[in-house]
């Protein structure tokens, strides 16, 4: 599972259980009384259930497509190229990267999911070196999608594994705000 940890958080646990804890501190403030709003505390749980290794990679894509179109949709049309002059894309990918570096509050994606022929008929290579992306291809996919990967305990993707099994989580407050479709 080593393998994939430039492309999403990858964490060995210590047997087919995991317990995550999450703490959010966004929300701390105090009121006109003066009493003092606390963090948001969340605690995620499971097992680690899939055994096929052969499909790691397309659960991974399909995590990532999942997170991706949990945006409200009026944020996915922001960003869509759809009615908008190609030459534009690497406007629209350096604006959605600003955004989830913005709403995501912690940083801009690392990360871009893209099919072959999408990268290279886009000339993508360029904005990625740019803001310096890091490319998974999958030709299973037709849009774009900037992600970033965070750490075990900050919101996003994680793939968890322990001898033979491993199971991905979205883990975190709004896990899907580090994640951003590019329609084509």
């Amino acid at each position: 599972m080593e393998e994939y940890k430039k492309y999403v958080c990858v964490k060995e646990t210590n047997g087919e259980e995991y317990r995550i804890l999450y703490v959010d501190f966004k929300d701390i403030n105090s009121t006109e009384e003066g009493t003092i709003i606390g963090p948001n505390i969340f605690t995620k749980e499971g097992s680690l259930t899939q055994t096929d290794e052969t499909k790691v990679k397309q659960l991974l894509v399909e995590n990532i497509v999942k997170l991706s179109n949990q945006l409200p949709q009026e944020i996915i049309n922001m960003f869509s190229m759809k009615n908008v002059s190609m030459d534009k894309i690497k406007y629209k990918i350096q604006n959605g990267s600003n955004y989830l570096a913005s709403n995501g509050r912690i940083g801009p994606p690392r990360n871009m999911l893209v099919s072959e022929d999408n990268y290279f008929k886009y000339n993508l290579k360029d904005i990625c070196d740019t803001i310096n992306l890091t490319v998974l291809f999958d030709n299973s996919v037709n849009d774009i999608y900037l992600y970033r990967i965070n750490s075990i305990d900050q919101p996003g993707l994680s793939l968890l594994y322990f001898e033979d099994k491993y199971e991905f989580i979205s883990t975190g407050f709004f896990p899907h705000y580090q994640f951003m479709k590019i329609e084509l």
